[in-house]
């Protein structure tokens, strides 16, 4: 069976309709456990990368390099689960750093503003007003940093494998239907996909292993084979080498091959200071 990944607006019952299809189809729930786990192997407060993940983090309480590296960090600790198979995945942002794995289902749930106001009016002892307010900021908030840090409107439809609106749906309904998709014969895992899978998770790894170098970094991995293309200032060969290096030193990695592409613009801007 594929993985679930699930995702919702602020107060938009993404919870629950990720514990009800996980009940259904009997698999674990893949949520804050990852980020203890992430926390302890990477040794980065759990906090800071509940901060980074979490759409109610203002903009300005981390700065963008900040929270690629808790990402990044994130991403390599969720790769496991999604190795493993047979969980939902829900409020990691999982849904925008796992791309082009046909067996993995990404849900969109949607829910009108009204709704969701109301459940923050009881959630967070609001008056109605300020809940609308509330609602409002964590929207914009979580569309800027996802526009910045991947260069996508969350809110496309187009990124999802599928979209539900649960006040039409209610909870049941909305699970029952993410079950019927994810067993279609489409979703079924296959060698190919397997495969990039286990792709996948190397390159999240080294990526974890070397975005506080580079936090622009990119990563991509072929049976054990590593490519790198990071940017430097002229010619670093050291920076290279580290980089090279730390890859090799992450469990799977067999060959990396490093690509610097000079950053013209930030040499220039190096040379007038």
């Amino acid at each position: 069976m594929p993985v679930i990944i699930i995702s919702s607006a602020a107060f938009g019952r993404g919870a629950e309709i990720t514990a009800r299809t996980a009940g259904l189809l009997g698999y674990r729930i893949a949520g804050p456990e990852v980020l203890a786990a992430a926390a302890q192997r990477h040794g980065v407060p759990e906090e800071r990368l509940r901060q980074a993940v979490n759409e109610s983090a203002t903009w300005r309480s981390m700065s963008a390099k900040d929270r690629r590296v808790c990402l990044a960090i994130v991403g390599a600790t969720l790769s496991d689960c999604l190795l493993d198979g047979e969980c939902v995945c829900h409020g990691l942002a999982a849904h925008l750093y796992v791309t082009g794995i046909s067996h993995i289902v990404k849900v969109r749930i949607s829910c009108p503003l009204d709704s969701r106001a109301a459940r923050a009016t009881l959630q967070e002892n609001l008056s109605d007003s300020r809940a609308r307010k509330l609602v409002r900021r964590l929207d914009t908030t979580r569309q800027r940093w996802v526009k910045e840090l991947f260069g996508v409107d969350e809110d496309d439809p187009a990124n999802f494998d599928v979209v539900i609106e649960v006040e039409r749906t209610g909870i049941e309904e909305a699970a029952t239907l993410i079950v019927d998709v994810a067993r279609q014969r489409r979703f079924q895992p296959m060698s190919y996909s397997l495969k990039q899978v286990r792709d996948h998770a190397l390159a999240s790894k080294v990526r974890a292993a070397l975005v506080d170098v580079d936090p622009g970094v990119v990563v991509r991995a072929n049976d054990g084979n590593v490519r790198i293309e990071t940017k430097v200032l002229g010619t670093e060969s050291e920076k290279t080498a580290s980089l090279r290096s730390r890859a090799l030193a992450v469990p799977g990695s067999l060959t990396v091959e490093v690509t610097a592409i000079d950053d013209y613009f930030a040499r220039a801007a190096m040379s007038m200071r």
